[in-house]
C-alpha cells in the first residue's frame, strides 16, 4: 500500500468525513488525521494543492494533490492519503503543509501519526511536501535551499523512527539547488542508513520545465507499490528502471517557442550514489535511471532489495512469534529451524536467498543460550540476497513469555 501524507491548514470535513484519530477529541482537538482512500485520479480534487490558503489569505501550497494523482496514474491500487492537521492554538498558527517536525514538539501530532502508521505495516511512506515550501507558486512563502533541506532532514527523522518496525520505506524529495548537477549530497549525512529513497528528476530543459517542480517520490513509490503487489507472497522483485512511468501533461510554461525554433537543450542527470533518479522526457513518460536507497553501504542496496529484505524480515518474526511460549530445549530448537526454513521457503526456492560460504541452501543456526534459568532461543542466518548481491546477517531472539526480537545487519 502507498501512503501519502499531507499537512492542510483547513480541514474539509464534508469531503474528508470524521478524523480517523484525533487528540483529545474529535470535536475539540489538538491534532487529527484524516484518512481518505483513493482509486481514481478524480478523487484527489479536494486534497490540499498548489492553490492552498491560509485562513487569513495567504498561500500555503502542497504538492499534495498532484502526487496523488500522480502516484494513481502509476498504477498504486488503492492510495492511502493521511490527512495531518493542527489547528490555530493559543498564539500558534496552524501548521504549513511542510511544518511536520515542529518546534515546540507537538507531542499530539506525533501520537495521532503514529497510531495511524502502526496499521499500515509494510507501506511506502511518500512525504511530498517533506522538503517544502516550493517555489513555483508566485507569492508563496519563501524559504533559502539551506533552511528546506533542514526542513527535510527533521521532518523525515521525526516520521521515520519506527519505520524499520513496521516493514516500512519512505519516499522524499531531494531539495535542489538551481543550476548545480546533484553529487553526493553531503547535508542528506543524517538519513544514511535509513530505509528511504530521496528522489531527483533528470531530462533536458523542457522536460524539466514541465516536471521537474512535481513530486518525483509519488511515482516511484507507486511503481514499487505495484511492482510488489503483483509479487505476491515472494520472488524476485522487479527492478524499478524496467517500468514506464506515465506523468502525464505536467505544468505548461507560458510562452514556450516552437520545438523547432529553439536548439536541444541539454541534459540534466545528477551523478551521486545516494538518490533515486527519475528521467522525465518529452512525451510526458518517466523511467527510473537509478533505484539507491540510503541504506548503507551506499551504493549496495536498491529500493527494490530493501523493500525484499523487509519482506523477509516480517516473515522470519511473524515465525518467531509462534514459539515465544515454547520451552527452550533441543526439540524445539529443530522445530524452529524447521519452521524458519519453510517459512522462507519460496525465497530460498527461487535462490533469492544463498549461503554466503557455497552460494546454495542457506544455512539457518538455532541454539539455546543463556542462563538455565531464563533461556531463550537464538537464531542466526547469514545470506546473499540476490540479484542484488547484498549480504545480510539476521539475528533473532526467542525469550520466552516475552517476546521475539529481529536485527537485521
Amino acid at each position: 500500500m502507498l501512503v501519502g501524507i499531507g499537512t492542510p491548514t483547513a480541514v474539509q470535513r464534508k469531503v474528508w468525513g470524521e478524523p480517523f484519530y484525533a487528540l483529545p477529541s474529535p470535536d475539540n482537538y489538538r491534532a487529527a488525521v484524516y484518512v481518505m482512500r483513493l482509486t481514481h485520479r478524480d478523487q484527489a480534487a479536494s486534497l490540499p494543492g498548489l492553490d492552498q490558503r491560509e485562513a487569513d489569505g495567504r498561500l500555503a501550497p502542497s504538492l499534495l494533490r498532484d502526487a496523488a494523482e500522480l502516484a494513481i496514474r502509476n498504477g498504486s491500487g488503492e492510495l492511502d492519503v493521511a490527512i495531518v492537521h493542527v489547528p490555530e492554538d493559543e498564539g500558534r498558527a496552524a501548521l504549513l503543509p511542510w511544518e511536520l517536525a515542529p518546534t515546540p514538539v507537538i507531542e499530539e501530532l506525533d501520537q495521532v501519526l503514529d497510531r495511524y502508521l502502526e496499521r499500515r505495516l509494510g507501506a511506502v511512506i511518500v512525504v511530498p511536501d517533506a522538503g517544502g515550501p516550493t517555489l513555483l507558486v508566485p507569492g508563496a512563502p519563501l524559504a533559502s535551499v539551506a533552511e528546506r533541506r533542514t526542513r527535510l532532514v527533521q521532518n523525515v527523522q521525526r516520521l521515520s523512527r519506527r519505520w524499520h518496525e513496521r516493514y516500512q520505506v519512505g519516499l522524499v524529495d531531494v531539495v535542489a539547488e538551481e543550476g548545480r548537477v546533484l553529487d553526493d549530497e553531503h547535508w542528506l549525512e543524517p538519513l544514511v542508513n535509513l530505509d528511504l529513497g530521496v528522489c531527483a528528476w533528470a531530462g533536458d530543459l523542457h522536460a524539466l520545465g514541465r516536471h521537474g517542480w512535481r513530486c518525483a517520490a509519488a511515482a516511484v513509490g507507486a511503481a514499487l507499490a505495484k511492482g510488489m503487489r503483483d509479487l505476491g507472497d515472494g520472488g524476485v522483485a522487479p527492478a524499478l528502471s524496467k517500468r514506464k512511468l506515465e506523468l502525464g501533461p505536467g505544468r505548461v510554461p507560458l510562452h514556450v517557442p516552437p520545438v523547432w525554433a529553439v536548439p536541444a537543450p541539454p541534459q540534466s542527470r545528477p551523478q551521486s550514489r545516494q538518490l533515486v533518479v527519475v528521467e522525465a522526457a518529452a512525451d510526458d513518460v518517466g523511467r527510473v535511471l537509478a533505484e539507491t536507497s540510503l541504506r548503507a553501504p551506499l551504493g549496495d542496496w536498491p529500493l527494490t532489495a530493501v523493500w525484499t529484505a523487509r519482506l523477509i524480515v516480517r516473515r522470519i518474526e511473524t515465525v518467531a512469534a509462534a514459539f515465544v511460549f515454547a520451552n527452550a530445549n533441543p526439540v524445539t530448537v529443530e522445530q524452529l529451524r524447521i519452521a524458519m526454513a519453510y517459512g522462507l521457503r519460496v525465497f530460498i526456492a527461487e535462490g533469492i536467498l544463498v549461503s554466503p560460504k557455497t552460494g546454495s541452501t542457506v544455512e539457518i543456526h538455532v541454539a539455546v543460550e543463556g542462563e538455565r534459568q531464563s533461556p531463550r532461543l537464538v537464531v542466526e542466518m547469514a545470506a546473499i540476497l540476490r540479484p542484488w548481491q547484498v549480504q545480510i546477517d539476521v539475528n533473532v531472539e526467542v525469550v520466552r513469555d516475552v517476546g521475539a526480537r529481529v536485527t537485521l545487519t
